[in-house]
């Protein structure tokens, strides 16, 4: 599912400054950063930006007795919304996302079963893969980040993991009553069965 998500594009969020709320401590605009990266308030004071996150490649789940966590890989697109409102793209920013997520079963559309997960923030990663202002320490906006995935990336990656993967229906033989365990590289689902016997 991971992989098919990356492929279609999915996996991508653009924040923009009026989807930052007032209260959250960072936002989009130089000047939040100019003790931080100077480098970047003084090549464009006070302006406007927007972040562009996309995912690099399919996101990995990795399971092990009692739990399962899910890791995102991607890249952040850092623009400054010139006066004339074009984007100049001063940094690019390396992402990694590390998940703890939480599969369950769920019944959808009468008895149609499907896999479904939940994720939660554990901790991300930042690297610097361009610079047109030189190089600066992106440990400095670490915090930042952490704060950007809690609020944007995981709510909508829980999106897509909230549809779930369909569990077949085989010669009317359907799971009930499911439920599912971690074990190492494993993920064991216990259910009881249904039987419709086809007309």
């Amino acid at each position: 599912a991971g992989f098919v998500y990356q492929q279609a594009g999915s996996l991508q969020v653009l924040i923009t400054p009026n989807m930052v709320p007032s209260a959250l401590p960072v936002q989009l605009n130089t000047s939040y950063f100019q003790s931080t990266i100077p480098e970047l308030y003084a090549k464009y004071p006070n302006q406007l930006m927007e972040l562009f996150l996309n995912a690099t490649k399919p996101p990995t789940l990795d399971i092990v007795p009692g739990s399962a966590n899910f890791t995102l890989f991607g890249e952040v697109e850092v623009s400054v919304i010139m006066p004339d409102g074009s984007l100049q793209m001063p940094v690019v920013l390396g992402l990694i996302v590390y998940t703890d997520v939480h599969l369950y079963v769920n019944t959808t559309k009468g008895t149609q079963q499907v896999v479904a997960g939940t994720i939660t923030f554990l901790s991300a990663t930042i690297s610097l893969l361009y610079s047109s202002i030189g190089e600066f320490d992106v440990s400095v906006i670490q915090n930042d980040i952490n704060l950007l995935c809690t609020q944007f990336i995981i709510p909508v990656v829980n999106q897509y993991t909230a549809v779930g993967l369909p569990i077949p229906v085989v010669g009317g033989v359907a799971l009930v009553n499911s439920d599912i365990t971690f074990g190492q590289d494993y993920a064991l689902i216990s259910t009881d069965f249904s039987y419709n016997a086809e007309p």
